[in-house]
């Protein structure tokens, strides 16, 4: 076991410094650079969409009337806001219907029969999933809601006592 795994390192290494070689001879010189077709230029022409796998931090911004509200009111509305940052749906493993989605999934494997497609039963933790980045895109917009009238609080020095 220990020759083999010192077979697999010691040719690693070797292939890698291979690769670092020819490295060198696959870049193009400037007279190759001019006549080639596919420069980047050719490529900026389609606009690809930037996906965001994560979302960038939002800057909480008052409305438009937040301002000519008194500090009670502005406090009311936060209270009744800070419950909607709770959570309500289970983690993955805590979700009763991920568990049976690949409960049910896997039975599909091994039964085979029409009452177990095993696609659809697969599905529910991946629904599950998509359910659960809803509910933090909408606990991220009550936050900064929350953030903008406490913001809105602090400029207009409320229960500040004099």
């Amino acid at each position: 076991m220990l020759k083999r795994s010192i077979i697999v390192l010691v040719m690693f290494f070797v292939g890698s410094q291979l690769c670092l070689a020819d490295i060198g001879k696959l870049e193009p010189s400037d007279d190759e650079d001019q006549d080639n077709e596919y420069s980047e230029d050719a490529f900026k022409q389609y606009p690809f969409p930037e996906i965001a796998l994560y979302p960038k931090p939002g800057v909480p911004i008052p409305g438009p009337d937040d301002n000519n509200k008194s500090c009670v009111t502005l406090d009311n509305e936060i209270v009744l806001l800070e419950p909607l940052t709770k959570n309500v749906i289970p983690d993955f493993y805590d979700d009763p219907y991920n568990a049976a989605g690949i409960w049910l999934g896997t039975a599909g494997i091994l039964v085979r029969t029409r009452i177990f497609e095993v696609p659809v039963w697969y599905a529910i933790p991946g629904y599950a999933t998509y359910k659960r980045f809803e509910e933090a895109d909408r606990i991220r917009d009550t936050r900064l809601r929350i953030d903008a009238l406490r913001r809105v609080k602090a400029a207009k020095r409320c229960f500040e006592l004099f």
